[in-house]
This record gives structure tokens, sequence and C-alpha cells, in this order.
């Protein structure tokens, strides 16, 4: 799992660098980096989530909620139940996947109280980056349930891809330890 999250990292920090060469830092961005730089509380570092930002500056606030890990995790998965909010939803599954706690099963004892079904599908998602084989069948039943009730709007995606990246997990997993 460390290597596919590294991998994803490294990815995700390549696509980031170009954009960011190629972009010229707006005084909105260095507002907004000065926020995120100035953030101390659980309540700062929310409302940062919910904002619009750059990649760079996404990247930038993802490191400094880790540094509060301890203090925002019981926050996020409190705020992850109720929010409706796209931004701080997304920023919420970065956080879940990046960070040190495993928070698969309480995904799993959560999920059917989760209100927007955005959030369910970006669970998923962690579920496939950070789970184990147990949570196959729940992703699959998701991925039909998604594509049964939201056909327009690509909630599927989610477990989808979540299964993509798990059965690639266990494949390389398997292949090493047959090899």
């Amino acid at each position: 799992m460390e290597h596919l999250q590294w991998k994803a990292e490294k990815e995700l920090k390549i696509i980031t660098d170009i954009i960011d060469e190629a972009t010229e830092i707006t005084p909105e961005e260095l507002e907004c980096q000065r926020q995120i730089n100035a953030a101390k509380t659980e309540d700062d570092l929310f409302k940062l989530m919910r904002k619009p930002m750059s990649g760079r500056n996404r990247k930038m606030l993802n490191d400094k909620i880790l540094e509060y890990e301890e203090m925002m995790l019981p926050y996020i998965k409190e705020k992850a139940i109720r929010s409706g909010q796209d931004y701080f939803i997304e920023n919420a599954c970065r956080f879940f996947i990046r960070c040190g706690a495993d928070c698969c099963e309480w995904i799993m004892e959560e999920y059917r109280n989760v209100r927007n079904e955005y959030m369910k599908s970006l669970l998923c998602l962690v579920l496939g980056i950070r789970g184990n084989e147990n949570v196959i069948p729940f992703l699959v039943d998701e991925v039909v349930r998604f594509e049964y009730q939201y056909p327009p709007k690509s909630f599927e995606q989610g477990p989808l891809i979540g299964l993509a990246e798990l059965l690639n997990r266990l494949e390389e997993k398997n292949r090493r330890y047959f090899a």
C-alpha cells in the first residue's frame, strides 16, 4: 500500500509542479498561503478545507492538516458524515488517504450515516486505496447501487476506481509473493 500511495503522490507532484511552473502566483494565492500558514485551530483548517484553491495551495493545506492529524481526525470524521460541500469532501478524502490512521473500519461503520452521495463515492475510493480484500463485495455493491440510482452522476466512479486500485495492489502483492 505504501508503494501505491508513494506512486500516486509522486505522479500528483509531477503534475502539480508542471502546472505550478506554468502559472504565476496571484495575490489571491499568496493570501491563501498566508491563511494556511496562520491556521492553527480545527475551525481555521475546516474553513480552509471548504475554500476553492489552486493545486499548489491545496497540497500545502493537506500537508498542514496532516501536521495536525491527531486533532483533525475526529473533527474531519464528524464533518464528513454531514457535509455536502464538494471542496471539503475532496479535501477530507485526501486526508483519509494520506493520514497515518487506518480509517477503513470507521468508514465501514459510519457509511450508512453519511448524508452525501458524492462523499460516499469518494469514501469508496479511500476504501479501495487503503482497505483490504474484505471490502471488495461492498465496493461491487456500491458500483451497482450508484449505477442504478444515479446514472447521470458518475458516482460509481469512486467505488469502481477503488476496486481497480485494490485489485491492482493485491495482484502486485501476489506477484511479489510468488516470484
